[in-house]
């Protein structure tokens, strides 16, 4: 499906490649993509509600073995400032996936962006145009924000 699209470049999901693979496992994986032709630009959505080490850690240490240099993420408010942590230790970017009005958490790209705003560059946002129409905001003003 993606070749029929015409592009090289794909996000990586747990369904592709599932957090408990093992480090043979991740390298066979990245084989099997370049050989297709394609390259991975990202991975997720990833949740991140635990605010520990331990939990966001394995996430991160998931996107590096993947080798992902993005994680779109759907994290709780107070788990950012751990996530910021690692996005400096790892160097991997993470952008916030907003999900509507359903989301309590990050509804619309100015709900993650009020928190976000004087974090690190490398933690940004995924805006889903889409997600954004139904929260009623004005979608131009949403990305011309961001």
């Amino acid at each position: 499906m993606v070749k029929e699209l015409d592009t090289p470049w794909i996000n990586v999901k747990s369904f592709h490649l599932r957090y408990e693979s093992t480090p043979a496992e991740y390298h066979q994986a990245r084989r099997e993509f370049t050989e297709a032709g394609l390259q991975i630009t990202g991975g997720g959505t990833i949740t991140l509600h635990e605010d520990t080490d331990e939990d966001v850690g394995k996430y991160f240490e998931y996107a590096r073995l993947a080798g992902m240099p993005l994680m779109v993420i759907a994290p709780r408010p107070e788990v950012l400032p751990r996530i910021e942590q690692f996005v400096k230790r790892y160097g991997i970017q993470v952008a916030i996936h907003n999900h509507g009005p359903e989301d309590q958490y990050f509804p619309a790209p100015s709900d993650a962006l009020k928190v976000i705003r004087n974090m690190d560059p490398r933690v940004g946002l995924c805006v889903d145009v889409g997600h954004a129409v139904r929260t009623g905001k004005d979608v131009v003003q949403e990305i011309a924000d961001a």
